[in-house]
């Protein structure tokens, strides 16, 4: 929890402050990637991605990355 408060509290101010245009929240608990992008100096409501879905971004060209496999990924 305490992660989580500071993963989406204090960085994601942090992250607006400086200009950081994209961040993702993994959010094991949920099942769920966020991905809160940078729109006109603040942060857009968060783009919500289930197990199911495709992380992309435009930050990188042809970047295709199942979220199944963050979700599933063992750290090793």
């Amino acid at each position: 929890p305490s992660t989580r408060r500071t993963d989406l509290v204090r960085k994601r101010d942090l992250y607006e402050r400086f200009g950081v245009p994209e961040y993702w929240f993994v959010d094991l608990d949920a099942d769920r990637v966020e991905v809160h992008r940078l729109v006109e100096g603040r942060f857009a409501p968060p783009v919500v991605l289930g197990r199911d879905a495709k992380l992309t971004s435009d930050l990188l060209p042809g970047f295709v990355l199942p979220v199944a496999d963050l979700l599933d990924a063992d750290g090793g």
